[in-house]
């Protein structure tokens, strides 16, 4: 984000330092940008990268798919070039945790792919192991989206629905079998009741936090390319 904020260029460039991305492919993302879209990503054909980092880069690639909306066949890749006013853009964000892709898909889904070569590490060990992979699809996942949270309050809505009807299981179970040991229908039935209105309770506080969440994380509701006879933009 500190390289966004200095960078003045009508088109930005974004890559890895480390000559896996080679400059010679600058002109084919920066051409694509000038034929009208606002995001180029570059592709790999021959990816230099070990085993468990394309399986994860794969699992990744179906949860962007539900949770970003990501068009289905892009591949989010650290090379890209954007166009100044989605640079504007994502300069809005000013949360803690920072997943650049997410919020790209967040402003546009005007975006091409070309494909480059991959080439193998000039010099050095890359930056991001397991754990860093981990902390990066993390805040994929909890950054740009609540189905997460939703998931849970579902689970929860599911478990107590099962809580009533085994009450009224267990209650029928009690009138119509005089040997059931005193108390256990009684204890179960309080027990499962009360468990299943907890579960509906948290799910609900879960749907608020969710609507809060979207709300603080400075997600916009409209992003404006161009204006056709406006003097002034509005300041808000």
């Amino acid at each position: 984000m500190a390289g966004l904020k200095f960078a003045e260029g009508d088109v930005v460039v974004m890559m890895d330092d480390d000559l896996q991305h080679s400059p010679y492919d600058i002109p084919a993302l920066y051409h694509k940008v000038l034929d009208g879209y606002d995001v180029c990503y570059a592709a790999f054909k021959n990816r230099q990268h070990a085993q468990w980092k394309v399986i994860g880069s794969a699992f990744n690639d179906r949860v962007a798919q539900y949770l970003l909306k990501k068009p289905k066949g892009l591949y989010l890749s650290p090379f890209k070039a954007i166009k100044r006013e989605i640079r504007n853009e994502l300069l809005k964000y000013h949360g803690p945790h920072v997943y650049l892709d997410g919020l790209i898909l967040t402003v546009t889904n005007h975006i091409a792919m070309v494909m480059v070569d991959h080439h193998a590490r000039h010099d050095g060990e890359g930056a991001y192991g397991f754990r860093r992979s981990m902390s990066l699809w993390l805040k994929m996942a909890t950054n740009f989206s609540i189905a997460p949270l939703r998931f849970a309050s579902f689970i929860g809505m599911a478990f107590s629905v099962l809580g009533f009807l085994l009450a009224i299981l267990f209650i029928v179970q009690k009138l119509a079998n005089n040997q059931v040991p005193a108390g256990w229908t009684s204890l179960m039935v309080i027990v499962l009741i009360m468990g299943g209105i907890q579960l509906l309770a948290l799910g609900a506080i879960g749907e608020y936090l969710g609507r809060v969440f979207l709300s603080i994380n400075n997600r916009p509701q409209y992003v404006i390319a161009q204006t056709l006879n406006v003097d002034d933009m509005p300041d808000k």
